[in-house]
C-alpha cells in the first residue's frame, strides 16, 4: 500500500503491518473515518482514524510539532458480551484503545517530554497524557477519565489511597500539545453514547456526586498517611524507651495513644493482615465501592446511593473531629511530658485532610 500526498505525482510506502497478501478491495469506513482492507485471504486489516494522514501537509510538515484535529469520540461503557474465544481462533485482530485518539507530528525524535493536557470548557484540567517522542506521526490515547490514570480501582475495593477514576461527562473539551516551546491546542468533542438510557443532565449530575465521593477518598487517604506516620514515630519512641523502670509511665503513655491511632486508623482501612474478603471492609473501601457503584451506568444515583454516601460522609466527619481531638489535645499533652527529659517529640505532618 502506498500514501501520496501530491495529489498523485509522488507516492511513499505505508505498509506499516499490512501482511504481504492480495488486496481485493480497500474502503474507508465513512463514520469513523478508518481505512479498512480486505484481502484474498478473507482477512480485514484496519489503520484506525485517518485524520492525521488527511491533514499531514507541507505547512505541518514544516514545523517542529503540531497536534492533529481530533475526531470526535464517544463515551461509553465497555460491555462483557460472555462471547468466548474458540482455542484455535486464528485471527489475530485486536481492538483499538477505548477512548480519545490523539495524534500529533515531530518534525524529528526529541528527548525532551511530550505531554498532551486536557481541559474542559470551563478551563479546569481534566488529565494529563504521556506523549510518545517519535519522528513523524505519534499517537497517544486519552481514556475520556479524569486524572492521569494511576489508582485505578480493584474488584476488591482496592489500596488505601485508590480514587475511582471516572469518565468525563460528553460536552466540549480543549487538548494541548506541548512539546518543546511548541504548545498547540485543538477542540476534541465527547460524545455520549447513542444506547445509552441516561441524559446528558443525569450524567453531570452523576459526575458532580462522584466529584464528591472522591474528595472524600483523597481525604480519608491523606488521613490514614497522617495517622501511620504518628504511629510510626510512636513505635520507634517505645523501642527506644525499652524497660527502663523511669520511664514506665512513657511508655504506657506511647503504647496506648498508638493503640487509639490504629483504631482510628481501622475506621478507615481493614488494619488486620489478609485478604479483603477475611475481615469487614472499612470506609474507603466502602467509599471506593460507592463510587464504581454511581458511575455504572449513565443514570443519576439513585435516593439509596444517596443516603449510602450521607452515612459515609458522617463516619468520615467522626474520624476527622476523632483525629484532631487526638493530636489537640491527647498527642499535645503527651508531648509535654516528653520535653523535659529531652526525648523527641511527636511530629503531626502539616499536610491537613482536603
Amino acid at each position: 500500500m502506498y500514501v501520496s500526498f501530491s495529489d498523485g505525482e509522488e507516492w511513499q510506502p505505508l505498509q506499516l503491518n499490512l501482511p504481504s497478501a492480495p488486496v481485493s478491495w480497500l474502503t474507508i469506513q465513512e463514520h469513523f473515518n478508518d481505512l479498512v482492507l480486505s484481502t484474498y485471504g478473507r482477512g480485514f486489516w484496519i489503520l484506525d482514524d485517518l485524520s492525521p494522514l488527511q491533514q499531514l501537509t507541507g505547512e505541518v510538515v514544516a514545523t517542529d510539532a503540531h497536534l492533529f484535529q481530533p475526531r470526535d469520540v464517544y463515551r461509553f461503557r465497555l460491555i462483557q458480551d460472555g462471547i468466548r474465544e474458540m482455542s484455535d481462533d486464528p485471527t489475530v485482530g485486536v481492538n483499538p484503545p477505548y477512548g480519545a485518539s490523539l495524534s500529533y507530528w515531530l518534525k524529528s525524535e526529541t528527548e525532551e517530554d511530550v505531554e498532551l493536557t486536557i481541559e474542559n470548557s470551563a478551563g479546569r484540567l481534566i488529565s494529563t497524557v504521556t506523549g510518545t517522542v517519535h519522528e513523524g506521526i505519534n499517537r497517544v490515547t486519552w481514556d475520556l477519565r479524569l486524572g492521569s490514570g494511576e489508582g485505578e480501582v480493584s474488584r476488591g475495593g482496592g489500596p488505601p489511597g485508590t480514587s475511582a477514576r471516572m469518565l468525563v461527562p460528553p460536552g466540549r473539551y480543549s487538548v494541548t500539545l506541548h512539546a518543546g516551546s511548541v504548545v498547540h491546542s485543538q477542540p476534541l468533542t465527547v460524545l455520549k453514547d447513542p444506547e445509552s438510557g441516561g441524559s446528558a443532565q443525569e450524567i453531570a449530575i452523576q459526575f458532580t456526586m462522584l466529584e464528591d465521593i472522591n474528595a472524600d477518598i483523597e481525604a480519608s487517604r491523606i488521613l490514614t498517611e497522617q495517622i501511620d506516620t504518628i504511629r510510626s514515630q510512636l513505635q520507634d519512641l517505645v523501642e527506644r524507651l525499652g524497660n527502663d523502670t523511669d520511664l514506665a509511665d512513657l511508655r504506657s503513655g506511647a503504647q496506648g495513644l498508638e493503640r487509639s491511632f490504629m483504631a482510628l486508623a481501622d475506621s478507615l482501612v481493614q488494619q488486620k493482615p489478609g485478604g479483603f474478603y477475611m475481615w469487614p471492609v472499612k470506609l474507603i473501601s466502602k467509599l471506593i465501592y460507592l463510587a464504581n457503584h454511581v458511575q455504572s451506568s449513565d443514570y443519576q444515583p439513585t435516593a439509596q446511593a444517596r443516603e449510602a454516601y450521607a452515612v459515609l460522609a458522617d463516619l468520615l466527619r467522626v474520624a476527622r473531629t476523632d483525629y484532631a481531638r487526638l493530636v489537640g489535645e491527647d498527642l499535645t499533652n503527651f508531648n509535654e511530658l516528653l520535653q523535659p527529659r529531652n526525648l523527641p517529640v511527636i511530629v503531626v505532618r502539616d499536610r491537613p485532610p482536603a
